[in-house]
């Protein structure tokens, strides 16, 4: 209408003396399209003459129901189209989504394959955990994998597609008890309130009270919370499934696949019994990564780094007490100190050992203000300079492998009679540090090997949660025992560090890379615990070659994987939990000893295949229905789980 209105407006002011009005209706009638706007027209460019003196109002109004009563509607072109103008949810819950989906599904895996694999496409799922509602992570992954599958049905596949779910493990068991916590402390509340209205005389009152303490103080059986693990988990697949399905994913939701199935648990079992046979699987004394949050083992893959960590770091005197015979000690009559730098100071009531590297050269460092000098890595002068400009150069030169047995003692230990030895490792460098490393086997991987290839202890005074034990020292078990490594442990030492004045130097913001528990979201430290392993070195190299049969989307992704399986000798299978999957092992608490052996192995499956977890969890449980014949006779000290 902006053509003709344009047209209006440019012609003569005369137009309207030369035409009678029906005349101009006419034109309108042909020239507009489409019409829908006509009476608009008609009532803003033709109003003013229409209401003039030569014209009548009635032809005016006249005019306007002529207009008015027009079937403007008929005069609109559009497809025409048998669906309704507004969606029919029922319809499509009922009928178009089960088209589209389980009966779609259902049409695709009942054709036949005609004995040919490249008729069918199969997609394994990676199974969620079934620990909760599902976030838009959940989505992305099952719609993209829906379109994967709907692409190749198009292609005329057959799509084998068997939806899966995660039901064991610490995601689930964390989620249970958080759970459950949140009932307790409600049902607490709920206590308290009624406790405040009632005589504390009264016998409801002491009831109540009693309850009250069991709420704060029972603790859960190993029992009973694998019957609510699996409660939690049965009870959020099914959740997660429907939710699945209303997102329109096709797939055979009807059998899906579980780990928490007895069939699927004993094939694990199977499996682990082959890694046994191939000599794969072993128990040590090993530093892991630990959670203290969640009191357990973890693998590498269930750390995430936080780049923004703030530790605090510390420069350490340790007083040396004799050099090897290595060493002329014409030049080293003054008191000498080794130097160290961490950035754990808790794990220094553990040390054992100093490592240094036989390849690289040390020197002396004076100092110009009478306190003891210090021994230090050649290369790293400038940076030890850069802290204390009152220590001064010297000519002396001591090669790495001549410091090897060298003494010293640790003055937070408060027992001079007690030596520690300096050691050489390859994991020593000269980039950053002293180049001498304060090594404490039970705490670090690195050291643990160090301290391995020098036969010493691996000695780790911590806790499940973090805490130092009565394990440490005698002279400081009653000053530290009890205290969190991770805070008051580590405050402790630093300020015990500089009450005895060999604290060289504190930085209480260094600012660093750490590893974090993915679950909890907490640091985690290392600490040397009796655990579980897999030994993957010997499947490396056959597993690196089978990546080159795999066609990864994009490309790259090889190198990532190949990376991780390069870098990896073994994975710690074992975990402090109920809930799970169990070692099939037996202990020997006579002899503080594992009882592994194919017969033992064998009789745990069955027991598991009878019983199922919950036979294995339980304290009433005989022994003897776990155990093959030969051990019965030794039933009494025999034992399913280590406390």
């Amino acid at each position: 209408m902006l053509s003709i209105r344009s047209r209006f407006k440019n012609d003569n002011k005369n137009i309207f003396k030369q035409h009678t009005l029906s005349n101009w209706f006419n034109m309108l009638r042909t020239l507009s399209k489409p019409r829908l706007a006509l009476s608009r027209v008609v009532s803003v460019e033709l109003q003013p003459f229409l209401v003039s003196k030569t014209h009548s109002f009635s032809t005016y109004s006249l005019l306007r129901n002529e207009v008015d009563t027009h079937k403007f509607a008929d005069t609109v072109i559009l497809p025409t189209t048998s669906f309704p103008s507004r969606s029919n949810a029922s319809l499509i819950e009922k009928k178009l989504k089960p088209q589209c989906t389980s009966d779609l599904y259902k049409w695709n895996i009942s054709r036949p394959t005609n004995g040919k694999l490249e008729n069918v496409f199969i997609l394994h799922d990676g199974p969620p955990y079934a620990n909760g509602d599902l976030h838009v992570g959940h989505a992305l992954n099952k719609v993209l994998k829906d379109i994967v599958n709907r692409f190749e049905l198009m292609k005329g596949k057959i799509i084998h597609y068997k939806p899966g779910w995660d039901c064991h493990g610490l995601p689930i068991e964390l989620k249970t008890l958080e759970k459950l916590s949140k009932v307790r402390k409600e049902e607490e509340k709920n206590v308290k309130k009624k406790l405040k209205k009632l005589d504390k005389s009264s016998e409801e009152y002491q009831k109540l009270h009693d309850h009250l303490e069991d709420l704060r103080h029972t603790k859960l059986s190993p029992l009973d919370i694998v019957k609510l693990s699996e409660h939690h988990a049965l009870e959020a697949q099914v959740n997660q499934s429907k939710t699945f399905q209303k997102l329109g994913i096709m797939g055979d939701f009807e059998n899906p696949y579980l780990t928490l199935n007895k069939p699927y648990v004993i094939e694990q079992l199977k499996i682990f019994k082959k890694f046994f046979d191939n000599k794969m699987v072993r128990r040590q004394r090993k530093p892991v990564y630990w959670g203290c949050e969640t009191a357990t083992a973890l693998a590498e893959g269930e750390l995430e780094y936080n780049k923004e960590h703030v530790s605090k770091t510390a420069y350490v005197r340790f007083p040396i007490v004799s050099f090897s015979e290595s060493i002329d000690k014409q030049h080293l009559n003054e008191d000498i100190d080794a130097l160290i730098w961490t950035s754990t100071p808790w794990t220094l009531l553990s040390n054992r050992a100093i490592s240094i590297n036989k390849k690289m050269q040390y020197t002396i460092l004076r100092s110009s203000n009478g306190q003891r000098s210090v021994l230090v890595a050649i290369d790293l002068v400038d940076s030890i300079l850069s802290i204390d400009s009152s220590l001064v150069k010297t000519d002396i030169i001591i090669e790495g492998a001549d410091l090897v047995g060298t003494k010293y003692v640790n003055p937070l230990l408060n027992d001079p009679s007690t030596t520690f030895p300096l050691i050489a490792s390859d994991h020593v460098t000269n980039t950053a540090g002293t180049g001498l490393v304060h090594t404490a086997p039970g705490h670090g991987h690195d050291d643990y090997l160090a301290g391995l290839a020098n036969n010493i202890e691996v000695y780790s005074p911590v806790d499940d949660h973090g805490k130092y034990t009565s394990e440490l020292h005698p002279n400081v078990v009653d000053e530290f025992r009890g205290l969190k490594v991770l805070g008051a442990g580590n405050d402790k030492v630093l300020e015990k560090l500089e009450k005895l004045g060999i604290l060289f130097h504190k930085n209480n913001n260094f600012v660093h890379s750490y590893p974090y528990d993915w679950r909890s979201k907490k640091p985690i430290i290392i600490r040397a615990t009796p655990q579980w392993f897999i030994d993957v070195s010997q499947i490396k190299e056959i597993t690196t070659q089978s990546l080159s049969n795999v066609d990864f989307v994009p490309p790259r992704g090889i190198n990532r994987l190949s990376a991780f399986i390069k870098n990896r000798n073994e994975w710690c299978i074992s975990r402090q939990r109920s809930w799970g999957v169990p070692i099939p092992v037996i202990y020997d608490t006579s002899k503080s000893e594992a009882i592994m052996e194919d017969d033992v192995i064998d009789s745990i499956i069955e027991g598991v295949n009878r019983y199922g977890l919950e036979g294995w969890v339980s304290s009433t449980d005989d022994i003897k229905s776990w155990i093959p014949e030969r051990l019965h006779s030794e039933a009494d000290h025999l034992v399913k789980v280590l406390s």
